[in-house]
């Protein structure tokens, strides 16, 4: 991206904070860190179309029925802090890879594509999946120990003893909910 257009996003972006910040918390509902999709489209109107993304119109929206999602042990690594730290707080957690994301959130995170009767859904490169309280609770029991995937080889051997390493691949499923979360090495991972 050319610095004149890195520069034009930033002040644009600038100008949606100020104005949300004179109508006070509203639309701070997905996270301390950003702001609901609403919000953020009213504070990119400026940038011409392509730079936008295909997140501007409701026709981008391709709802699925199910969610095969394959990660990295890096990326799986940050499961527990996304579900005991963001979801289970009514907070959504985003993964990106380049262009990519993928976004977790609860029923309860405002501006969101997913509904409780479409759970998944795509606007270009971005993947939004709903995780209900109850699967959310599920999942914080079940993906605790992925969070000893980034433990590097540096850490002291007693650490390294008590808790090792979960080994690779890893498949977690939860049919009910038609989602799978695989757990690859980088090298099967395919991009």
């Amino acid at each position: 991206m050319s610095p004149s257009v890195e520069r034009q996003i930033k002040e644009t972006l600038q100008r949606g904070l100020s104005s949300m910040s004179d109508r006070g918390t509203e639309g701070h509902n997905m996270s301390t860190d950003s702001f609901e999709m609403s919000s953020i489209e009213r504070a990119l109107p400026q940038l011409p179309e392509m730079m936008q993304g295909s997140w501007r119109g409701e026709d981008d929206v391709e709802y699925l029925e199910g969610v095969h999602l394959m990660l990295n042990a890096e990326g799986a690594s940050l499961w527990p802090l996304a579900i005991d730290g963001r979801v289970l707080h009514d907070r959504h957690f985003t993964w990106r890879q380049g262009p990519r994301a993928v976004t977790i959130l609860p029923p309860s995170v405002a501006g969101a594509l997913v509904t409780e009767q479409k759970p998944y859904a795509t606007r270009g490169d971005w993947l939004q999946i709903l995780i209900p309280p109850d699967l959310a609770q599920e999942m914080s029991k079940q993906l605790s120990d992925l969070s000893r995937l980034a433990d590097s080889d540096s850490e002291s051997e007693g650490e390294a003893e008590k808790s090792p390493r979960p080994s690779l691949p890893l498949v977690y499923s939860w049919p009910t909910h038609r989602l799978t979360l695989s757990i690859l090495h980088d090298m099967e991972i395919l991009y």
